[in-house]
């Protein structure tokens, strides 16, 4: 079993999700709620980049990966939108 990059974004968007997990909860379960759909889409398509999954595959794993990269990208930048904010007013 290869850890592709699929594996890397569920890593990425789960360190998001305990970074905002008490200061922006909602953010953090949708980041949650990415990376499992990524680690999902990981196991079920070992060793394929995002682009692999979305562009020829016409289940609805590949809605929900698309679904999710959309939901955990605008988490993180809520997130990071809030961070930059409250750095600011300190």
């Amino acid at each position: 079993m290869t850890f592709g990059p699929l594996f890397v974004l569920a890593l990425v968007f789960l360190a998001f999700a305990a970074f905002d997990w008490r200061r922006l909860p909602v953010c953090a379960r949708a980041s949650l709620g990415a990376a499992t759909a990524f680690a999902i889409a990981g196991f079920h398509y070992p060793g394929a980049d995002l682009a692999d999954v979305v562009d020829p595959h016409p289940d609805g794993l590949a809605y929900v990966v698309d679904l999710a990269r959309m939901i955990g990208f605008s988490a993180v930048l809520v997130s990071m939108a809030f961070l930059a904010r409250s750095t600011t007013q300190r």
